[in-house]
């Protein structure tokens, strides 16, 4: 059981974490062609992305891209792809972590190909060739290292 000290050591940092929830600025995030306006959260070292914030962009027919919290070392996105969707082989020099919330993806990488599903997931390196078909609508969460400033 913790003692009073830890109990109020506690408090002040909930009361003070609090405070901070305020927006404290507004970024402008350029998305293809067109710029939009969503609020960002930014503390010390937190940063927090509301989902009722996010706004969807199609990068390409059949995706849909929903950036989320990132800084200069991680980015976190969702992407939403359409039944039938064939995405553009290709490389990039960011570490990337899948993981498949829902659908079925075909991936293929280095003259493999594999079937993903719920629940699975996957890590490619940075500078390796790589692309996903979606045979079902599918979700996944991608995260990146370093922060894929090229998606901003």
């Amino acid at each position: 059981m913790p003692n009073k000290m830890d109990l109020h050591s506690w408090a002040v940092c909930v009361r003070d974490f609090n405070r901070t929830l305020r927006p404290s600025s507004f970024l402008k995030f350029r998305l293809g062609s067109r710029v939009t306006e969503q609020t960002k959260r930014t503390f010390a070292d937190l940063e927090v992305m509301e989902s009722a914030n996010i706004k969807p962009i199609a990068p390409e027919p059949g995706l849909t891209r929903l950036v989320g919290a990132h800084n200069d070392k991680l980015f976190l996105a969702e992407h939403r792809m359409a039944k039938g969707y064939v995405g553009s082989r290709h490389s990039h020099p960011h570490e990337q972590v899948v993981y498949v919330i829902s659908g079925h993806l075909k991936v293929s990488c280095k003259g493999r190909s594999f079937d993903l599903r719920s629940g699975d997931s996957f890590v490619v390196r940075g500078g390796i060739e790589h692309q996903a078909t979606a045979l079902e609508e599918s979700v996944v969460i991608d995260v990146f290292t370093p922060c894929r400033s090229d998606y901003l």
